[in-house]
C-alpha cells in the first residue's frame, strides 16, 4: 500500500489532515467511505514522499474524520474563543473536551498552511514581527491551553484507567500538537522571514529578539540535519527498542519489597532484557549501530563527540564540564558509599537476617530501610503528619511568603493570582500522602509556579523545554528541584507538615530533622546509582571513535570501579536503558537529574547564608523566575549568585562533613 502525500482540493482543512496523516492509517467514517467511493473515477495526481516503486500496483487515499465541532455546538471551544477565565473543566463532557481540542488543531493546522502560503507572496521589505510570527501565536496558545486543559481533565475526573491506556488515548493527539506547533519552522518562507527579522533587529522588542533566536537554532539543527542525512535518518529508529519496565515501575517495586527473593528475580529479569541471552531481542548490536550512526551524524554537523553535539547548547555547554561534575561528585560521594556499606551490611545481617554478601537487588531496599531505623522514622505513622489537600496548602504558604505570592481560592480550586495567569490545583480525595507523592507534589507544583512566574510573551522560550536542540533544558528542573528539597530542611518540612491525625500532636523540630536526616540517608544509593549511568552515559559519548571500546566492555570495567559486589554474568542492562540509548536528544544527558540537584542546592545554601528568605526569594524571582528562558540559563543563574555554580552544596548534602559529635560517636565505634 502506498500512501499520498498529495493535497486533495476538498478544502484546506480536510487537505492539511491527508497531508498530516501520511505516515499512519485513519479509519474514515462511513460519510467519507461513500465519498470515496463517487470519486473512484476522479483521476488524482499524488506526489509520492517516499521513492517510487519500480511498478505501482495501487493507492489507498484515507480520509480523516473531521469532528463536527465549533464555537456554536462546542461550549469548550466557545470557552476559549470568548477568553473566558477558566474552560468549562466541570460542566464540559468527555467528548466535547477531546474532539474540541482536536477540531481546534486541525483548524490551526490549516492556518498555520494558509500563513506560509501568503509568506511566499509577501515581499522582504514589508516583513514585521507582527505579519510574520504574530499571526500564528495566539491560536497556537489557545490551542496548547486546549490540549494542556484536556491531559488536566483526564488525569484528575477520568482516573480509572491505567497507565498504558492513558498513553494510548493521548498518542496521536500528543504527536499532532507537537507536529502542528513546530511544522512552520520547517517552511522555507518562514524561516528566510525569521531570519531577516533577527538580523536586522528593527522594531524588535527584547523578547521578540530572544524568541527568533531560539527559532533559528532549532532551525538551523533540522536543517543540518535533515540536509546531511536524510538517507540514514531512519538508522537509529529500528531495532526493538521497546521497553517497558523502566527505572519508574521497577525501582519502588525494589525499594519495598521486603521477599530477597522476590527484588532477586525481578533484579535478573530487568538487567538481562533485551541482552545476550535473547538472540532475537539482543539489543547489542542495535546499541553499536545507534553509537556509529549518532557519531556519523555529529560529525557531519561538524562536532567530534555525539556528546559535544548533544551538549551544544546546554547549560554545562561541553563534555569537558560535565566530566568534571561527575569527577567531583565521585571524589566526595564514593567513599561515603564504601563506609556505608558496613552499616547497611550490619543492618541487613541484624534486622533481615541476610548473612552473606549484599547485591546488587538488596541495596534499594535495604538503604531505605536502614536510614530509616538509623533515625527512628516510621513512614506510615510519619503519613499522618502529611494529609494532601492541608500540606498543600501549608506548600502555597511557604512558597507564597519566601517569594511573594497571593493565593486566593476560586470556585473550589486554587490559582496563582500573577498577571492575569492562573492554574487549578484540583483537591485529591485521600486521607495521607506517602513521602514519595509529597517529593512528587513538589515537583509538579514547582512546574507550575514556574512556568506561572515566567514573563515571556511566548510559549516556546517560557522555560527551557526538553528535547529542544536550542534550550539549554539541563537546566529545566532547577526550581521543581528548589521546592522538592525542601523535605531535607527540618525547619521547611516541620512548615509543611500538620497535626497528626490519630494523636493532634505537631511535628516537633526533633522529629522534622531525623526525617530529613532520613530521606537524605535513604536517597544516598539511588543519588550513586544515577552517579554512575551518568558516568557510563558521557563515556559512551565522549569518545570520538566508538571503535576505540565495546560498551559492555566498558560496563564491566565501570560496573567494577563503583560497586563493591559482582556483576551477574547476565547483567546485561545498557540494553533495555533506554534513557541513554532510546531517544537521541537525551544522549549525553543523564546527568542532568543531578546537575538539576546541584543548581537547588547551591541556591538553598545562598538562602541559609543571607538569612533573608524574602529579600532572596524576590532576587531569585527577578532574576531567574520571570526571566523563563528569555536569556540562557547559565546567565541567570550568575545574574542570581554573581558566580557560576558550585559543586559544594550537593558533596555535602550527599558526604556531609563529620560534626564532632559524629566524629567522637564513630571513634568510640572504632574502639569497640
Amino acid at each position: 500500500m502506498f500512501r499520498s502525500t498529495s493535497r486533495i482540493p476538498f478544502g484546506k482543512l480536510l487537505t492539511r489532515k491527508i497531508h498530516h496523516q501520511a505516515n499512519g492509517l485513519i479509519i474514515p467514517s462511513k460519510t467519507v467511505k461513500n465519498a470515496l467511493q463517487k470519486q473512484q473515477k476522479r483521476q488524482i495526481l499524488f506526489k509520492m514522499g517516499n521513492e517510487t516503486p519500480a511498478r505501482v500496483v495501487g493507492y489507498y487515499v484515507v480520509f480523516p474524520v473531521i469532528p463536527e465541532e465549533t464555537v456554536e455546538n462546542n461550549c469548550f471551544m466557545f470557552n476559549i474563543a470568548k477568553s473566558e477565565d477558566w474552560p468549562k473543566l466541570a460542566t464540559a463532557e468527555p467528548r466535547e473536551m477531546y474532539e474540541g481540542t482536536v477540531r481546534m488543531l486541525m483548524d490551526y493546522g490549516a492556518t498555520v498552511m494558509e500563513h506560509m502560503e501568503h509568506l511566499a507572496t509577501l515581499p522582504a521589505e514589508d516583513r514585521k514581527f507582527e505579519n510574520v510570527v504574530d499571526p500564528l501565536l495566539t491560536e497556537e496558545y489557545e490551542v496548547n491551553f486546549a490540549f494542556q486543559t484536556l491531559v488536566l481533565k483526564m488525569l484528575t475526573d477520568w482516573p480509572d484507567c491505567n497507565r498504558k491506556l492513558f498513553d494510548a488515548d493521548l498518542h496521536h493527539i500528543k504527536i499532532m500538537c507537537a507536529r502542528d506547533q513546530m511544522e512552520k519552522l520547517t517552511n522555507k518562507d518562514f524561516q528566510e522571514a525569521i531570519k531577516q527579522l533577527y538580523e536586522s533587529k528593527d522594531g524588535l522588542s527584547e523578547w521578540q529578539s530572544r524568541l527568533l533566536e531560539w527559532y533559528l537554532l532549532e532551525v538551523e539543527f533540522q536543517r543540518r540535519l535533515n540536509g546531511k542525512q536524510s538517507k540514514n535518518r531512519q538508522n537509529w529508529e529500528t531495532g526493538p527498542w521497546r521497553g517497558r519496565m523502566t527505572p519508574h515501575t521497577i525501582y519502588p517495586f525494589m525499594q519495598y519489597c521486603g521477599d530477597r527473593q522476590l527484588r532477586a528475580t525481578a533484579w535478573e529479569k530487568w538487567t538481562s532484557k533485551a541482552g545476550f541471552d535473547h538472540d532475537f531481542y539482543n539489543n547489542s548490536i542495535n546499541i553499536e549501530e545507534l553509537r556509529h550512526n549518532n557519531e556519523g551524524l555529529a560529525k557531519t554537523l561538524g562536532y567530534t563527540s555525539v556528546a559535544e553535539h548533544r551538549l551544544a547548547n546546554k547549560m554545562a555547554a561541553s563534555p569537558e564540564t560535565v566530566r568534571g561534575f561527575i569527577n567531583a561528585l565521585t571524589r566526595r560521594i564514593r567513599p561515603v558509599v564504601i563506609d556505608r556499606m558496613e552499616s547497611w551490611s550490619a543492618w541487613a545481617s541484624r534486622c533481615e537476617m541476610i548473612t552473606g554478601e549484599l547485591q546488587a537487588y538488596d541495596m534499594p531496599y535495604v538503604c531505605r530501610k536502614e536510614a530509616e531505623h538509623h533515625y527512628d522514622v516510621n513512614p506510615l505513622d510519619l503519613m499522618n503528619h502529611f494529609p494532601f489537600w492541608p500540606t498543600f496548602q501549608n506548600i502555597i504558604g511557604v512558597v507564597g511568603h519566601i517569594f511573594n505570592l497571593e493565593f486566593k481560592v476560586i470556585l473550589e480550586t486554587k490559582m496563582l493570582e500573577n498577571r492575569n495567569f492562573g492554574v487549578i490545583f484540583s483537591p485529591k480525595l485521600c486521607q495521607k500522602t506517602p513521602k514519595s507523592s509529597q517529593i512528587t507534589s513538589f515537583l509538579q507544583f514547582g512546574r507550575s509556579v514556574q512556568l506561572l512566574l515566567s514573563q515571556s510573551p511566548y510559549r516556546d522560550i517560557t522555560i527551557p523545554w526538553s528535547p529542544f536542540y536550542a534550550s539549554d533544558w539541563d537546566a529545566a528542573d532547577m526550581f521543581p528541584t528548589f521546592l522538592q528539597m525542601f523535605v531535607t530542611k527540618p525547619n521547611l518540612l516541620a512548615a509543611i507538615s500538620s497535626p497528626h491525625l490519630k494523636t493532634n500532636q505537631p511535628l516537633t523540630e526533633e522529629h522534622a530533622n531525623s526525617v530529613a536526616l532520613t530521606i537524605s540517608r535513604s536517597s544516598l544509593w539511588d543519588t550513586y546509582r544515577t552517579l554512575f549511568w551518568s558516568d557510563f552515559d558521557l563515556s559512551i559519548y565522549e569518545m570520538e571513535d566508538r571503535k576505540q571500546k565495546f560498551w559492555l566492555d566498558m560496563y564491566k570495567q565501570m560496573y567494577e570501579e563503583y560497586f563493591p559486589f559482582k556483576r551477574q554474568k547476565n547483567d546485561y542492562q545498557p540494553c533495555s536503558f533506554t534513557p541513554i540509548f532510546a531517544l537521541q536528544p537525551h544522549m549525553s544527558m543523564y546527568y542532568r537529574k543531578l546537575w538539576a540537584e546541584m543548581l537547588a542546592l547551591d541556591i538553598h545554601e545562598t538562602f541559609d547564608e543571607e538569612d533573608n528568605e524574602v529579600q532572596t526569594g524576590e532576587r531569585l524571582k527577578t532574576t531567574i523566575l520571570n526571566r523563563g528562558s528569555g536569556d540562557v540559563a547559565k546567565e541567570l543563574f550568575k545574574r542570581f549568585q554573581g558566580r557560576n555554580p558550585s559543586v559544594g552544596a550537593i558533596c555535602d548534602h550527599y558526604a556531609p562533613p563529620l560534626t564532632i559529635q559524629e566524629g567522637m560517636e564513630a571513634s568510640e565505634n572504632e574502639r569497640r
